[in-house]
């Protein structure tokens, strides 16, 4: 069984996303733009390519 762990980050108006292996290899890593439109929420999803690692907190699963 492999380790991996999960980043989560937020501000007002993003969640960065990030899951790393246990060798430290980015294996997905998303932005997630977060409005408010006609009192629905919706996300809009933007990959982004550099690594959000350095920016998340981390749990070990």
């Amino acid at each position: 069984m492999e380790t991996i762990y999960i980043g989560i980050d937020w501000s007002r108006d993003f969640v960065d996303l990030a899951i790393i292996n246990g060798d430290g290899n980015l294996l997905l890593g998303d932005k997630i733009l977060i409005t408010k439109m006609d009192s629905k929420v919706r996300f809009n999803y933007r990959s982004v390519s550099e690594s959000v690692s350095n920016r998340c907190r981390y749990r070990k699963l």
